[in-house]
Order: C-alpha cells, then structure tokens, then sequence
C-alpha cells in the first residue's frame, strides 16, 4: 500500500513560564507517556473526544484518538486521530463510538445513531529528532494541525500536569516539582531549499498569487427540534450534504436512509482564485513561513506563484515529502492498526528518512 510522508519539524513542545523559550517540563516522552497512561483509562474512542480549549481555526468537527503506539526499539510513536471531516474525494467512513481505542472497526454504511462519520489521520512522531511526521493514505486525511488542536486540547483539559487546587480549580500546569503557564506546541515544514530560492531568489517574477479551496455543500436542516437533539450527531456532517437532503415529511427511517445515500453521494465546490500580485522579497518570505507554520495542503488545497517566462511554483511542491511503499494492507471494514503501521515503516524507515536533505537534518540536530 503506498503511503505519502510529510515531515515538520518541531520547534516548541512542552509546558513553559511565561515568556521563556525554554519549557520547563512536558516535552515529547514525559507527555506522550502522561497521555498514554491517560488512553489505558478510557473504556472506548468516544470517551477519547476531549474539551476544545485551543479554538484552533484550522480544525473543522471533533478529534478523538483511534489508536496508539510506543515503539520503544527505535522511539517512535504511531498516532490515529479520528477526524469528523471528508478528504478530496469526499470519502467518510462511520466507527462506531463503543469502538475500543485500537479496535478500528468501520464501515461504509453511514446513519447509525452510536456513530461518528468521518476519517482516519496518522502520525509518526520521532522524539529524538524532534520530528514529526504525516502519514496519508488514499482512505485517510492529512492535517499535521489535528494534531496540534488534540494535543493542545488535551494538555488544558485532561492531561496529568494541571494543577488543581483545593477547590478543583485549575491553575497553570505542575508536574510535581515545576510549575509552568502555558502548553505550546509548534512545528514548521521542511522544505527544499533549493526549490525554495527560485521563488524567494525571484521576487520581481512574483505576477499572481494563486490560492485553490475547496467548499463543502451545506444543507438546511428543516427537522424538529426534538428530533434534532435525538440525533445530533448528524449535524456534524451537514456540511458534507447537498442543499435540500431533509423535507418536513421524512419520518426517522425515510431520513436516516435518505442521509444514507446523499453523504456518498457528497461532493466540495473546488474553487481556484488568481489574484494579481507584486511581490516584495520580506512580504514574499513572511508568507512562505506562513504557509509552512500553518497550512495543510491536500491534493486540491494549494497555494502557488505564478512566475513571468517560469509558469506555476506551488509551495507544496517546494517542501520535504515523500512516497513508498509499505507491507501493510486495509479491508473494507478494518484500519491497520498502529501496531503494524509501525511494523511497516520501520521496515522502511531508512528509506524514508532519505527523504531529509543534509540542511533539513542539520536543522534537526539543533532543535534536539
């Protein structure tokens, strides 16, 4: 099964006093240890979906954490998000909320009332090169900023380190011996640097700016309010749906089969504006570190320049990625689990790791 590596680097992890650099405890292991303590305790993935605190605008529906796994030979970790979202082909699955964190159980029929639509998100973290990695496959989502929001969310909400005082408020984070504010987490992308100074070497070539997007169709929901809060779970995919899916005389069983039919059907407005553009070499540079610190491209989502006599430079086409073939395969109704992602990249991880030009690992080494 062919999978597609996207690499970033992490440049703050961890919980810090205010306005220091440096954190005071939290980094990668002591976390990730705290959090899989925390996942043993859960009785299933929809007790995973922890309290939004990080009001992330890049983050659209809910995150729960499907799977986990700690390699301790090389010291890695194989993270499954659950994302209520549709990837560019508008695919979504349905697992159940019973589901026990690993079990990876989906199917394709959507409706059920115990459900939760949507698609799977991996992520290989290496510690010891504060590196963190996307994994896509065709059935999955890419969007390194999941899970930053899960991470976040988790470290406010329910991790181990906050520090509860006598009357259970929270205030701040401890870990026993430290005392901290804040929990950061921010990573950049790794790009080519070659690729990269024929655009920022170039500025004066800059004639367009060139964004493309994807809409999801909305839909308007005339049912009761009653029958609403019976089955809330299906306005977290609305925005999946074409306009007019429900009408005042589908009963229960007319509406669940009709949703049925109609979020397969589903598809995005996709959307490509050009906008002329001069550019200056600091505006050109603080908007390439944007795309890099914030932005997920998909294979319809892209940003680009268009370059007088040198055609489209798109920036996805500038950074660090990869693709390769791993030992692993999928049924229609079973994600691999994260223990045999783990198993397959490792059988590869030479190969993938290849990917990082000398800079890239040089970069690396400092952040470690």
């Amino acid at each position: 099964m062919k999978a597609k590596f996207n690499f970033y680097s992490i440049t703050e992890f961890g919980f810090y006093k205010r306005k220091k650099e440096l954190p005071e405890f939290g980094e990668l292991k002591e976390f990730l240890d705290d959090f899989s303590g925390w996942l043993k305790l859960q009785r299933s993935i929809e007790n995973t979906l922890v309290e939004n605190k990080s009001h992330s605008s890049k983050v659209n529906g809910n995150l729960y954490c499907e799977d986990f796994y700690e390699c301790t030979k090389t010291n890695s970790y194989l993270i499954t998000l659950w994302n209520e979202v549709s990837n560019d082909e508008g695919n979504v699955f349905a697992m159940s909320k019973s589901n026990k964190i690993g079990e990876g159980k989906i199917s394709s029929k959507l409706g059920g009332n115990n459900e939760i639509i949507g698609l799977p998100s991996y992520y290989w973290i290496l510690p010891d090169e504060n590196l963190l990695v996307t994994v896509k496959f065709s059935f999955s989502y890419q969007a390194a900023h999941a899970i930053e929001s899960y991470f976040k969310s988790y470290a406010n909400s329910s991790s181990g380190f906050i520090n509860h005082q006598n009357d259970k408020t929270a205030i701040g984070f401890t870990n026993g011996q430290k005392r901290a504010s804040w929990f950061r987490f921010s990573f950049e992308r790794l790009a080519n640097k070659n690729e990269r100074e024929k655009l920022l070497k170039n500025p004066e070539k800059v004639t367009a700016l060139v964004r493309r997007f994807s809409i999801g169709k909305t839909a308007t929901d005339e049912r009761s309010k009653a029958l609403r809060a019976m089955l809330d779970f299906r306005s977290k995919v609305s925005q999946l749906v074409t306009n007019g899916w429900v009408n005042k005389k589908d009963d229960q069983r007319g509406f669940t089969n009709r949703i049925d039919k109609v979020v397969k059907n589903a598809e995005n407005y996709r959307v490509e504006l050009e906008t002329p553009f001069v550019a200056e070499e600091e505006v050109l540079e603080f908007m390439v570190n944007e795309f890099d610190k914030n932005f997920d491209e998909s294979k319809w989502e892209k940003v680009g320049f268009k370059m007088k006599n040198s055609g489209m430079i798109w920036l996805g086409n500038t950074v660090i990625k990869c693709e390769k073939d791993l030992d692993i395969s999928r049924s229609k109704d079973q994600l691999p689990t994260a223990v045999e992602i783990t198993s397959a990249i490792n059988k590869r991880r030479e190969a993938i790791l290849a990917a990082l030009d000398k800079e890239s690992s040089e970069k690396l080494a400092k952040t470690s």
